[in-house]
């Protein structure tokens, strides 16, 4: 296997993965198998943010500075007299709904471990089916559960100090009645950055198991830990092009918010409505999902055919491949 090969590209997947989403969902276009794939994009993508659009209206400010700050100063004081106030039961209503949300996020990240094989599936083969991935897929499915559940583990391991810093800041203000002042602000923007300095290396840990360890461990069988091991060396050999995979990812998404802003424009708001009910946006969705999943797949197979999971797809009876 060749870590480094030759001809890589960020924009050579581009017309093949729309030409594959043009053959799995219009060639021909069967109603059946468009819910049957928009439900494993649905599971794939449970938790993950709305399926509609967001609208940022402009505002003229017609005050000052100093008047600005002194109202932030106003609502900000009644804000920390009102929670000094009822700390005996924000505190253990606090406790509930963050055991709640815990519990919500478990459910959805197995949920969503066993979606993003069922998708895989449909997208390798051109197919519409739910059942057989469903139970072909389970083992790898919760391998890559755990593994999403100890990078959550060490998301708010890392990121817990920062929300305790910041709480305690604003409590010690609260005792004190000390003003919210530029130094205060600037404080909290340097626990901000912070924040986003831990944040983003596990994002993109996290985008990378989406989008390279799940088509791996789809080819390979094994854990998510294997499909890892096999995807590491490859990244230290090319950490500048999956940077700038990265930073397309980025346009990319630009590029798709523009077209879902037009269609729900050209749609008189309709398709808006559409995309924001749960399973039904998924569906209308789908060549967007399909899109973007082709992409990532197709990518990853310019490093090789032995991650070509189109290539597995059309020849079912060939031998394993070995893990590295």
């Amino acid at each position: 296997m060749d870590n480094h090969p030759p001809g890589v590209s960020v924009t050579a997947p581009i017309s093949p993965a729309m030409q594959r989403a043009n053959l799995i969902l219009f060639r021909p276009f069967d109603l059946g198998k468009w819910f049957a794939i928009g439900f494993c994009a649905f599971l794939a993508n449970l938790g993950q943010g709305g399926n509609g659009g967001r609208y940022n209206r402009g505002t003229t400010v017609n005050t000052s500075a100093s008047s600005s700050q002194a109202q932030l100063n106003n609502y900000l004081s009644h804000a920390r007299d009102y929670l000094h106030d009822n700390l005996g039961w924000i505190i253990p209503l606090a406790i509930v709904l963050f055991v709640i949300v815990i519990a919500v996020t478990i459910l959805l990240l197995w949920l969503q471990s066993r979606g993003a094989f069922m998708l895989l599936h449909c997208v390798a083969l051109n197919r519409g089916e739910v059942g057989i991935p469903w139970r072909k897929y389970a083992p790898e499915a919760h391998s890559l559960w755990l593994f999403r559940l100890v990078l959550g583990a060490a998301s708010m391991v890392l990121i817990l100090p920062f929300i305790a810093w910041m709480v305690w800041i604003f409590l010690a203000m609260s005792a004190n009645h000390r003003q919210f002042d530029l130094r205060v602000i600037l404080l909290f923007v340097e626990v901000g950055l912070g924040w986003f300095c831990i944040s983003l290396p596990l994002f993109i840990a996290s985008v990378f198991t989406r989008q390279f360890v799940v088509p791996i461990m789809y080819l390979r069988g094994g854990t998510c830990m294997d499909a890892w091991r096999v995807l590491f060396p490859i990244l230290g050999s090319n950490a500048g092009r999956f940077v700038l995979y990265i930073l397309f990812q980025i346009v990319i998404g630009i590029v798709v918010m523009f077209l879902l802003i037009a269609f729900i424009l050209c749609t008189c708001c309709i398709g808006g409505v559409l995309l924001v009910i749960p399973y039904i946006g998924s569906v209308v969705l789908l060549p967007v999902t399909i899109f973007l999943r082709s992409y990532s797949l197709i990518y990853l197979a310019q490093y090789g055919p032995e991650f070509d999971v189109f290539r597995a797809g059309e020849n079912p009876g060939m031998e394993p491949i070995p893990a590295a």
